[in-house]
This record gives structure tokens, C-alpha cells and sequence, in this order.
């Protein structure tokens, strides 16, 4: 009878395999070995996997895996009980913190600069129209440009352009055009910009808003812990991935902060967040990989997770976790795969292509998921002159009411400027009591002063200023 390792051995030299397959099988394979023998002094063990618990969508085995597979047949599945004290594999946590040493600091913000972060990359959509009726399902694939613009008074900016969708078989496409989808979304860019607590929140017409990672802790070992506990104090990372297995979920999570955008980040943030990665468990080195703009750099991710038929063996349900590229000299993000990606609902609505379209009529459910994303360069400090234009037309006013304020009186003042893009967000009151009001004015700086010169008249407010 073979043994498990036999199996794994007799794979590693067929070479009915892809050249990735193996080679990602045996980065794997070197990796648990390396692991296993550190595992020595901890009472370690070696225990074959079992049915995995399933989700929705994904599923995860509580222990380092390693899966191999030939053709559409699992041929050995091995894992390895995870030590206490050393939470990652020994050869990727060192090479993560050797890249953690390597990372510059952010640059500080002179009075008046912005941030700017630009990615590109292309998202799979998958949408199924027919919760009425008989489904129909397509997948396109979409290309897209995501710029990021933030200042020192809290203001963000950002920019969300999808291309024309593209579809591996006729069929999808087909299928796409049937519910009444167009291949070529309208109104891009979706553009937005907000300040304040709006901002704070994750409010107003930003597309995707940046993370705010001010109040994170600085310690890689708590991070990591919260990460995979949901409690990092971030509600957008605390939610994402919810109810996923804490080995999985925290690098999801890392995985979401390490793309961004993110604001409030202080100078040692990149040097935290791969520290924080070199502590998760499981993480495997995937060697060196060339990202879609052409640079190469080190790749890390988790093990590829296969659900097999306990009685045929066969796979039922193959889940490819996010995979990270990073610089090989400063550990910048080169890229990131695989992962689930934040669409603003108005940005996907732009590809329905009428009222009477079946994605409405019948009901729709839709997915997407980053194949990959670049940023295009790094976190750039820039001057206001550099700035795309559509922002000199965004303002928001940051208005505090006075403790005798009433909401009647609050309503009689702000709405007569709502309305044709104008907005009013309010937070950090109740019906009795102080409320602070993000306006958002269109228009020039010369209407945005106007408003803010009859908000003080009035009288309702103990503080009002222009935030952006």
C-alpha cells in the first residue's frame, strides 16, 4: 500500500501536470516539510484531512493544508497541526519579515498636498437574472481603473472606471444580452468626493472610500489576532469575509488593507501590515511571480483548498485563496488576485441598458472578483494643480448645530440648497441634541462660501467651515 507521502512523490514527477501546478505543489510541499520539522519540540502531528465544514461559497480545513491534484482526481491530501509558537511557515514569515525590514515610510503631507493612489486591474462578474423564472447566468470580464485622492482635513476623493466587458464563450455573452446587460457601461467614471464624518463612515458619491486605519493598533501580533477575531475596530475589514474560519479570514483581510486605498496610515504602516502577515498561520511562499504591469516579485497566498466526495473521491469544490505580489527590495504591493472586490451598486447599474431590462423585472444576484489589480504606482504626494478637474467642482461644508436647534429648524435652512447633486450627511446627534452635517455643494468656490456665509447668518450653528 502506498503511503500519503508516495502519492504526493509519484505526483511531483508526472508529467501530465502543468508546469505552475508543480511547482506550486512542490513550494507546498517544501514548505510543510520545513514546518513540520520545526513542529519537533511542540509535540506536533501529522493528521490526515476530513470533510472540511462548508460555506456558502468557500471552505477551509483548521490546519495548514497541502492539496495536490491531477487532472479532475485528488491524489493525496496531507495537513499539518499548526504550532502555537510558530504560527507561519518558517521560510515564508522569514522572507515577509525580511521584505518588512525593506519598506520606506509614508511621506509626510505639507500644508495643502494630497495623497494620490491609482490601480488598474480586471474584476469577474458573475451575474444570474431569474429569481422569478428559470436562472440565467453569465460571466464577463471587465476591465478597470480605480484612482484615490485624500488631504490632511480628512477630504477623499476617489474615481471608479469600468471598460467594456469582455466574455470567454458566446454563450455568456449571449446570456448577458438577454438580461438586458450592455457590454459597455455608461456615465464612467463614477466619481466622488467627501469629508468630515462622512468620510469617516464610509459615506457620500466615493465610489470605493478609502479605509480609515488611524485608530488600528501598531502591534503586528494584536493586528493579526484581530484580524481574524473581526475586531480591529474597522467595520468595512471587520465585516469582510464575515464568518469565514479566523485562519482564512485574517488574510483576507490583510489582503483588503494591503490593496486599500487607506487613509490616516502614519509612517511605519506598510512595515506593519507584511510584520502582521509574516504572523499569520499558514502563509506559503509561492516563489517569485510577474505581475500583469511586468515587474516580478515574491509571491505569498495560502494553501488551495479541495473539497473532495468522501465516497468517489472526486472534487466537488476547488477554493483558490488571494495571492499577493510583493517588491523583492521594498515590499510595496505589486499586485494582488483573487480576491472579493467592493463595486458601487450605482457603478454596476450602469451597465443595465433600460428600465424594462430582466435583470429588473425578474430579480438579480451578482458577484465580483478581482483576477487582478495593480497599483499603478505607489502612494504619491501631489500638489492641487495636479488634481483631476472634477474635483475643483466637490465641496463639502462641515456644519455643527447649536444645542438648541431643533430638526424643523435645521430642515428650514439646509434643504433649500438640496437637491442637483447637492447632499446633506448627519451623524453625532439625536432629535434633541448637537448634530454635526456634511453638506455637499456642487459648483464653484464661490457658491460653496455663499452657502457656508447664510449657514452662519442663520444662527443654528456653533461652528461651520469649509472642509473641502
Amino acid at each position: 500500500m502506498k503511503t500519503e507521502i508516495d502519492l504526493v512523490r509519484d505526483f511531483m514527477w508526472d508529467s501530465d501536470g502543468s508546469a505552475a501546478d508543480l511547482q506550486r505543489a512542490r513550494s507546498c510541499l517544501d514548505e510543510a516539510i520545513a514546518f513540520e520539522r520545526t513542529l519537533a519540540d511542540d509535540r506536533g502531528s501529522v493528521v490526515r484531512a476530513t470533510e472540511p465544514r462548508r460555506r456558502a461559497r468557500r471552505s477551509w480545513r483548521r490546519a495548514i493544508g497541502v492539496t495536490v491534484v491531477a487532472a479532475a482526481t485528488v491524489v493525496a491530501v496531507f495537513v499539518v497541526v499548526p504550532s502555537t509558537r510558530n504560527p507561519a511557515a518558517p521560510a515564508a514569515a522569514a522572507e515577509i519579515a525580511r521584505l518588512a525590514d525593506a519598506v520606506p515610510p509614508v511621506p509626510p503631507l505639507a500644508a495643502g498636498q494630497w495623497y494620490q493612489y491609482q490601480l488598474q486591474g480586471e474584476l469577474s462578474a458573475n451575474v444570474t437574472s431569474g429569481t422569478k423564472t428559470a436562472p440565467i447566468s453569465a460571466t464577463a470580464n471587465i476591465p478597470v481603473t480605480i484612482g484615490d485622492w485624500s488631504n490632511a482635513t480628512g477630504a477623499v476623493c476617489s474615481s471608479q472606471q469600468f471598460g467594456t466587458a469582455t466574455f470567454d464563450t458566446p454563450a455568456s455573452a449571449q446570456a448577458w444580452q438577454t438580461m438586458g446587460l450592455v457590454a459597455t457601461p455608461a456615465n464612467q467614471p463614477a466619481t466622488g468626493c467627501a469629508a468630515g464624518i462622512e468620510a469617516a463612515y464610509g459615506g457620500g458619491g466615493t465610489p470605493v472610500g478609502p479605509i480609515n486605519v488611524s485608530n488600528i493598533t501598531h502591534d503586528p501580533a494584536t493586528l493579526a489576532a484581530q484580524l481574524g477575531d473581526g475586531t480591529t475596530g474597522i467595520s468595512v475589514i471587520d465585516n469582510y469575509a464575515h464568518g469565514e474560519p479566523a485562519r482564512l479570514v485574517g488574510f483576507l483581510r490583510l489582503t483588503d488593507l494591503l490593496v486599500g486605498p487607506v487613509e490616516g496610515q502614519w509612517s511605519g504602516f506598510g512595515q506593519e501590515m507584511l510584520n502582521t502577515m509574516a504572523l499569520l498561520p499558514g502563509i506559503v511562499s509561492l516563489g517569485t511571480m510577474p505581475s500583469h504591469s511586468g515587474a516580478i516579485g515574491m509571491a505569498f497566498s495560502m494553501p488551495k483548498q479541495v473539497t473532495l466526495n468522501p465516497e468517489s473521491g472526486a472534487v466537488v469544490y476547488t477554493y483558490t485563496p488571494p495571492t499577493v505580489i510583493l517588491d523583492p527590495q521594498d515590499g510595496s504591493l505589486l499586485e494582488a488576485r483573487d480576491f472579493d472586490f467592493p463595486v458601487l451598486q450605482s457603478a454596476a447599474q450602469d451597465f443595465v441598458g433600460s428600465p424594462n431590462a430582466l435583470v429588473y423585472t425578474d430579480g438579480v444576484g451578482y458577484g465580483v472578483t478581482a483576477e487582478w489589480v495593480d497599483p499603478v504606482s505607489g502612494l504619491e504626494v501631489i500638489n492641487p494643480s495636479a488634481l483631476p478637474g472634477w474635483i475643483s467642482t466637490w465641496h463639502v461644508i462641515e456644519a455643527v448645530t447649536a444645542p438648541s436647534t431643533t430638526p424643523s429648524q435645521l430642515s428650514a435652512v439646509i434643504n433649500p440648497f438640496l437637491g442637483n447633486g447637492n447632499s446633506d450627511y448627519s451623524g453625532s446627534g439625536t432629535a434633541s441634541g448637537p448634530s454635526t452635517d456634511d453638506i455637499t455643494i456642487m459648483g464653484t468656490q464661490a457658491t460653496v462660501q455663499s452657502v457656508a456665509n447664510t449657514l452662519t447668518a442663520s444662527g443654528l450653528f456653533t461652528s461651520v467651515s469649509i472642509k473641502l
